[in-house]
């Protein structure tokens, strides 16, 4: 399950480095869809616009990691949780 957790934030990873590599191709805050997705994809952006601060590359990488690997966790949990049957109470 670790490793899962793992690749969940790796994945988060993955998304923050491509809007990284598109807002270099792309001025994202001109494609009003564009820029709903990319608040929706990295939660550091929503609050960095509330209070009003810059974020560096680094951190969004690292909030993104400790935000989907934080999903992740709790869809495996769920998964282990609802996967495995009930014991039985007839023994």
């Amino acid at each position: 399950m670790k490793h899962r957790i793992e690749l969940w934030g790796l994945f988060g990873v993955a998304i923050a480095v491509a809007w990284g590599i598109l807002s270099l191709a792309v001025s994202i805050s001109f494609h009003p869809a564009l820029w709903a997705l990319a608040r929706f994809t990295c939660p550091i952006v929503p609050v960095s616009l509330v209070f009003h601060f810059g974020v560096k590359w680094y951190w969004v990488i690292a909030s993104n990691f400790a935000a989907y690997a934080l999903v992740g966790s709790m869809v495996e949990g769920l998964r282990l949780l609802l996967g495995r049957p009930a014991a039985s109470a007839t023994r």
